[in-house]
């Protein structure tokens, strides 16, 4: 399955943008009235951002936009006060009456919750009518965005796809001639590991609470239902709903990491550990993991200070989680839902409005260098927008230090990923919340030891894992998974 949409907007967006901006203006505003013939309209959107201190001078330069004039509306922008926590400033709001309009909110965040509780409006009707908005963003990120057939949100188009990869010092790797490319899953990283503890580094630097091991073993294979990964389903056979720790995947996973223990790659005060800063130095460094994007070995070399190679382990996969880990939501409280989603049609089709919002003001709160933006010192103490939250990224500039095709590499990239058969389906937790949130004690119980290997009888140790999770609920998940599966599949036919 491909992106037809995807390639068509990246077209808009290099190679007719004034052709756009015209179509965009004339969309958004001779659509319905002209500017002057509108009500002037104030509207309060929620950023994923810390407050700064040219807030205002940045808001006010966003309004003065020949684009944002042209809709008659003047934006307040709600950024998170220190010490605050943005959801639950956000609940606070649309709970108290506090001028809500547009909020910043994504899958992992609190975007089905919110949905279920009627906090959003559906923006399908909408989207008949602002056609630029919708032809903007692919169809992949829409369906994403839909809960029982409505579309709560107005994803963020950037990255589509997940993909599991290690990182370690370039010089490392091409000093012992590594093959990147060799490696397709976890057990060909067993040889890597022993090159790296034999040169007196530590093998995989993880904490003990971070869960990214079992995440890539589990991705590799399968697509992720409900209950953090425990219900699942085999990309094979997407259909049924399984438990992974039931599965004879898991059952290898927790050997491999038996074996990785018992051969030291993984550091002898793993539980207690918090972080591994004494081994930040190039010639100490061991393996770590991440979520790899395109050129994110820019960002951790450059926070490394030092060139970082990425190792993929897993294909890439465009799912649910991905498309949505960053949108924007009219909410239920909004008195001009029609003019919320006029704004957000030119800021995700209007690079001008795109930039401000991310980058700030030019001169302010960065400087452009050949075409790029180079931030400021203090820019995230001034403004702090950040690419991946504010909108469509395809329209916006690359910054100093990535590559001029940056947006052209993410193109190839989402266009070459897998598509997940899951894409799109989002599992309701209503009827389950408590056996949800038994589940994940038990996984906090009996799980950790399982992906570090510390067990000496694997086959008990796992039987002790499923023992707790079903005296938990976990027949329920699966039960009411199944149901919701089995409508996701039929609505398809």
């Amino acid at each position: 399955m491909k992106y037809g949409g995807i390639a068509m907007t990246r077209k808009l967006s290099t190679m007719g943008l004034a052709c756009l901006m015209v179509l965009v203006m004339l969309n958004a505003c001779c659509g319905f009235a002209l500017a002057e013939e509108l009500e002037p309209v104030e509207l309060t959107v929620w950023l994923n951002d810390a407050v700064g201190t040219a807030d205002q001078e940045v808001t006010d330069y966003i309004n003065n936009l020949e684009e944002i004039k042209a809709l008659n509306v003047t934006i307040h922008f709600r950024k998170s006060i220190s010490g605050e926590d943005n959801a639950q400033a956000i609940g606070l709001a649309l709970s108290s009456g506090e001028p809500c309009d547009i909020v910043f909110d994504a899958m992992w965040k609190s975007y089905l919750l919110r949905v279920s509780e009627g906090a959003y409006i559906d923006l399908a009707p909408y989207l008949e009518k602002y056609t630029a908005l919708k032809e903007a963003i692919p169809q992949t990120h829409w369906d994403a965005a839909t809960v029982n057939g409505g579309i709560y949100a107005v994803p963020t188009y950037k990255e589509a796809a997940t993909q599991w990869a290690v990182y370690l010092p370039t010089s490392f790797v091409e000093a012992n001639d590594i093959d990147v490319s060799a490696v397709s899953g976890l057990s060909d990283l067993t040889n890597i590991l022993q090159m790296v503890v034999d040169d007196g580094r530590p093998g995989m630097m993880v904490t003990y609470d971070n869960e990214n091991l079992v995440s890539m073993s589990r991705f590799h294979d399968f697509s992720s239902v409900a209950a953090n990964g425990t219900v699942v389903v085999n990309r094979e056979n997407p259909t049924v709903a399984v438990n992974y720790y039931e599965t004879e995947e898991f059952r290898e996973f927790c050997e491999l990491m038996k074996l990785w223990n018992e051969s030291g790659y993984f550091i002898d005060d793993l539980v207690t550990r918090e972080n591994y800063d004494e081994f930040e130095d190039e010639s100490m460094r061991g393996m770590s993991t991440v979520s790899y994007s395109p050129q994110n070995e820019i960002i951790q070399s450059t926070n490394a200070g030092y060139s970082m190679t990425p190792i993929p382990v897993t294909d890439a996969f465009v799912e649910t989680g991905a498309c949505m880990g960053s949108a924007f939501c009219v909410t239920s409280q909004c008195e001009n839902p029609d003019r919320a989603v006029a704004f957000l049609e030119v800021w995700n089709t209007v690079p001008a409005v795109k930039n401000a919002i991310c980058y700030g003001v030019e001169g302010l709160t960065y400087n452009l260098v050949d075409g790029q933006v180079e931030l400021v010192p203090d820019s995230y103490e001034l403004w702090g927008g950040q690419n991946w939250t504010t909108g469509n990224s395809f329209i916006s500039y690359t910054l100093v230090g990535e590559t001029k095709d940056k947006w052209d590499v993410y193109l190839a990239w989402n266009e070459s990923a897998k598509v997940d058969p899951l894409l799109g389906f989002n599992y309701d937790g209503a009827n389950t919340s408590a056996e949800v949130a038994a589940l994940s004690a038990a996984l906090a119980e009996h799980l950790g030891v399982l992906q570090f290997g510390m067990v000496d009888d694997i086959d008990a140790s796992i039987q002790a894992l499923n023992d707790a999770l079903y005296a938990s609920g976990l027949e329920t998940v699966l039960e009411d998974a199944q149901e919701q599966l089995d409508a996701f599949f039929a609505a398809k036919e």
